[in-house]
């Protein structure tokens, strides 16, 4: 969690952050093996005042950690992202999960391209029968013909 998105999310959401750090320490968490973290209230309403309605937009959500890398100064291995949305796809439904957004893995600092990324997580993600959503990389601007329904699933 030291550049990128990962980054921001670890200065916004400092709890998410020490479990993070846990789960590399205790290896729970690697490339190609997410981390599911069960986020269930924000610290904003652990401290509110209860007698108040409070409409808190970061109180319920869950972090899917995603390695995207083995070392940070690796680049991503497209094996090491199908690996982890492997692991997604058969473990989504028992851990609970009723939607997911993802960023387009390995595409911001480790070095992948979208158009591998791309049809790689529409093969994996579509079709759960959860909402997904995808963020396309910031970094360099796609193709429009990589962003269409039918190089994305291949049709």
């Amino acid at each position: 969690m030291g550049k990128g998105l990962a980054s921001r999310a670890k200065y916004q959401f400092p709890d998410v952050y020490v479990y993070y750090q846990d789960c590399c320490r205790t290896r729970r968490l690697a490339a190609g093996k997410p981390c599911l973290y069960k986020r269930e209230s924000s610290l904003d309403e652990d401290l509110a005042d209860l007698s108040t309605p409070q409409d808190i937009p970061n109180a319920i959500k869950w972090f899917l950690l995603f390695a995207t890398k083995r070392r940070w100064r690796d680049n991503s291995r497209i094996e090491d992202i199908e690996a982890g949305l492997a692991w997604f796809r058969d473990h989504f439904r028992a851990e609970g999960v009723k939607s997911v957004a993802f960023p387009a893995l390995g595409c911001g600092l480790g070095g992948l391209r979208w158009e591998q990324v791309g049809p790689l997580m529409c093969r994996y993600l579509h079709d759960l029968g959860i909402d997904v959503a995808i963020y396309l990389p910031r970094e360099r601007e796609i193709d429009e013909q990589y962003l269409s329904e039918k190089y994305l699933l291949g049709e």
